[in-house]
């Protein structure tokens, strides 16, 4: 998984993708994997591939705030502002200081043309930013 990781940081997503299907292959059960060919999808511009990855991950997972906000990020790369909007409510539903979904909100309203909602999500994301740093 750490080169995954690597491949997908070093934006040589075709490899990250490759490397990630041999091991789908191998473990086609294992969550860890799905994940990465999750992620792995969306660096390669298949988000609705990927959004079938995280949704069985979801199925198996419902209260994982990353998987909501890992599926909203599918939803925006669809141009789907609306369900992304609605994956990462979710995530904030189950864990308000989950500061991806704050960030991915901020993205997904500016995407949509809604700067006024983005600026005020960039607002609660600075501000439970602030609070989750020592001595703030």
């Amino acid at each position: 998984m750490l080169l995954i990781r690597q491949y997908l940081e070093s934006q040589e997503e075709r490899k990250a993708l490759n490397m990630v299907r041999t091991l789908r292959i191998q473990f086609p059960d294992d969550p860890t994997v799905a994940r990465s060919m999750g992620l792995a999808l969306l660096a390669n511009e298949q988000p609705g591939e990927a959004l079938a990855q995280f949704q069985t991950l979801l199925d198996q997972q419902p209260e994982s705030p990353e998987l909501w906000q890992l599926t909203a990020s599918a939803h925006a790369q669809l141009d789907d502002y609306e369900r992304a909007i609605q994956a990462l409510d979710r995530a904030l539903a189950l864990r308000a200081d989950f500061i991806p979904a704050l960030a991915g909100k901020v993205q997904v309203h500016a995407r949509a043309g809604q700067p006024e909602l983005a600026l005020a999500v960039a607002r609660q994301l600075q501000s439970v930013a602030r609070c989750g740093r020592p001595g703030a």
